[in-house]
């Protein structure tokens, strides 16, 4: 009996995982801010929508109630599994039943909206599958390559900025738009002078890590993109951390002006002093990979 309850679990876990790689392949779809400033005036103190939120929150307290239950089902089973970090998971309990969770990215334990974030340099999209999906996309940038001061990152400026104050700031660290100093042919098209756009997306899964020197992502983790390791210039007075720019960039139209601001340089190896020549090659532009689990 035990035999055929696992094969029955078996065959339901391929048909969910099926159902879950055919809705992963569907468009990204952008979000929208739908925040909204209210003036506490124009709000009533009750409304006839207040039965309609209470009812809502028990339900929302009975949906968790029912998740946690299931949670703790499937810590006591003796056959567990997580199907490839989609939050299907599957048990067999001491008494032979059988629990599926199917979640919205929650694991066994897990809660609801977790997963991580990062920026895609070089691209306006997210990538397609693996239940990544893009917040915004927008403008590279960081301080001018020149100055001593400002912050030691780049930023993913959005399109549609917002301001709380209408007050000139006398002192300031600026921001300024970021090109690409790539005078060659390493990514198969010109990119130089063209400034850079970028896109932050969301991950389901909680981990991420940006892999240095390779392309691919270790085994059980999920490659969301990879590229080229880039930064500031080594003789330039300013520093800036080490980003993982796209393998295939895009470029923003009509900014390939040369107007510099902050730059975007591939990262090389220096073999000879501490990492070794094999299998490092001096002169390489670096890889990278940005990789979840």
């Amino acid at each position: 009996m035990k035999g055929l309850l696992i094969v029955a679990l078996i065959l339901f876990a391929g048909s969910a995982l099926a159902q879950v790689e055919k809705e992963e392949t569907a468009p990204v779809i952008d979000n929208t801010d739908t925040d909204t400033a209210v003036d506490n005036k124009d709000v009533p103190e009750t409304s006839e929508s207040d039965s309609e939120f209470t009812e809502a929150a028990e339900s929302t307290e009975a949906a968790e109630s029912t998740a946690e239950e299931l949670d703790k089902l499937l810590k006591e089973s003796t056959i567990t599994n997580t199907i490839n970090g989609q939050g299907i998971s599957i048990g067999l309990t001491n008494g032979n039943d059988i629990v599926i969770r199917l979640g919205g990215g929650r694991g066994i334990g897990g809660r609801g909206g977790s997963g991580t974030t990062y920026t895609r340099w070089g691209r306006t999209t997210c990538p397609r599958g693996a239940g990544t999906v893009k917040v915004y996309d927008g403008y590279a940038s960081a301080g001018w390559y020149s100055h001593k001061g400002n912050g030691a990152n780049y930023l993913c400026m959005p399109k549609d900025p917002q301001y709380l104050s209408s007050q000139n700031v006398p002192a300031a660290s600026w921001l300024y738009g970021a090109e690409y100093e790539s005078g060659n042919r390493i990514f198969g098209y010109t990119t130089q002078d063209f400034n850079v756009p970028c896109a932050v997306c969301h991950s389901p899964r909680s981990a991420k890590i940006m892999l240095p020197g390779k392309y691919n992502c270790p085994r059980s983790w999920t490659r969301e993109y990879y590229g080229y390791v880039m930064t500031s210039y080594y003789g330039h007075t300013q520093t800036i951390d080490y980003s993982c720019v796209d393998y295939t960039p895009e470029r923003i139209s009509g900014t390939q002006k040369n107007t510099n601001g902050a730059l975007f340089y591939f990262t090389t190896v220096g073999c000879r002093t501490g990492l070794p020549c094999r299998p490092y090659i001096q002169n390489r532009a670096v890889t990278c990979a940005i990789c979840t689990k």
